[in-house]
């Protein structure tokens, strides 16, 4: 009798015992493959959660450098227009002083040349005032101009157009006696 090895006990055995092997490794295998994939799309979730934070953290990094610049842009138009007001505060400061200075020269000048009893000089209000007296200028009753109020009058001439940018006020009033008929030019 020729022993068949599908007949000894100790090879099907052997057999059997290398197929639960087999299947065996087949079912940790195939655990092993599930627990990979698992922990592949564990991987590739964290993954895209990751690159989704991170394009928001560079959206607003974006953000953020475009407020700056606009920023940096008003801050520059800001100084620009201060630099421009500091210009215009030194050119007015520089303008009100040369105003004091040709205030102060034509008071001077007014003094020198007019200085007379009749003729009063005076500042008031910031503004320089010259009162000329009446009995210089015309007789009570008179329409017509004294010589000597004719000479106070082009020496004030003389001096103001040496000054056409001033601003000139004059205030007059007669008296209460009529020119006579006679009197009249």
């Amino acid at each position: 009798m020729t022993m068949n090895e599908n007949s000894n006990p100790f090879a099907e055995r052997t057999a059997a015992a290398k197929r639960a092997e087999t299947k065996r490794h087949l079912g940790l295998a195939a655990g092993a493959l599930v627990a990979v994939v698992v922990v592949g799309f564990l991987v590739w979730v964290g993954f895209r959660e990751q690159a989704q934070s991170l394009e928001r953290v560079r959206a607003e990094l974006e953000a953020a450098r475009s407020l700056t610049m606009q920023s940096q842009a008003a801050t520059e138009a800001l100084k620009d227009k201060l630099a421009g007001s500091e210009a215009r505060v030194a050119d007015l400061e520089k303008e009100k002083e040369m105003a004091g200075q040709m205030h102060q020269g034509l008071e001077a000048e007014m003094r020198a040349e007019l200085e007379s009893k009749d003729v009063t000089i005076s500042q008031l209000q910031g503004k320089l005032t010259v009162n000329i007296l009446d009995r210089i200028l015309f007789d009570s009753g008179e329409a017509v101009l004294q010589p000597a109020g004719e000479a106070v009058l082009k020496k004030i001439a003389g001096i103001l157009a040496q000054h056409p940018t001033l601003k000139i006020h004059v205030i007059g009033h007669t008296d209460n006696v009529p020119i006579r008929a006679g009197a009249r030019s």
